[in-house]
């Protein structure tokens, strides 16, 4: 399975990460009856990939933490976007075989641009 992972671009496996998400979403009868964009069903989802064998998952917040996951990280990142309708980014790490993906702050909206000058503030 890496060799078919290796050989595809980054938007690709981004790509196959997304349709993988929706189809199982259509498939798989746990997932079809809860709202998998909210935030308290992520753990359905962690647990159903974990029982997939596709490595362990910790939810801390808004923070997905992947451990000893074969797949890719742009899979893994189309996988989740699909699923949970957020944007999600891969924060760096030291450790080997832990990822975590975080999602991408959302920028403000235009209205909120225009109290502050057209500049975005920081947090």
């Amino acid at each position: 399975m890496m060799e078919m992972f290796h050989a595809l671009t980054t938007e690709e496996l981004y790509d196959l990460g997304f349709r993988s998400a929706y189809r199982r979403k259509r498939e798989n009868q746990n997932l079809t009856e809860i709202d998998t964009t909210n935030r308290e069903n992520w753990g359905v989802v962690a647990k159903d990939l974990e029982i997939l064998g596709w490595g362990v998952f910790k939810l801390i917040g808004e923070e997905i933490r992947v451990e000893l996951c074969s797949f890719p990280a742009s899979f893994l990142i189309g996988y989740f976007n699909a699923m949970f309708g957020r944007d999600f980014v891969e924060h760096p790490t030291r450790i080997p075989d832990v990822m975590v993906l975080v999602p991408r702050p959302e920028k403000p909206r235009e209205e909120e641009r225009s109290k502050t000058g057209g500049f975005e503030l920081g947090p």
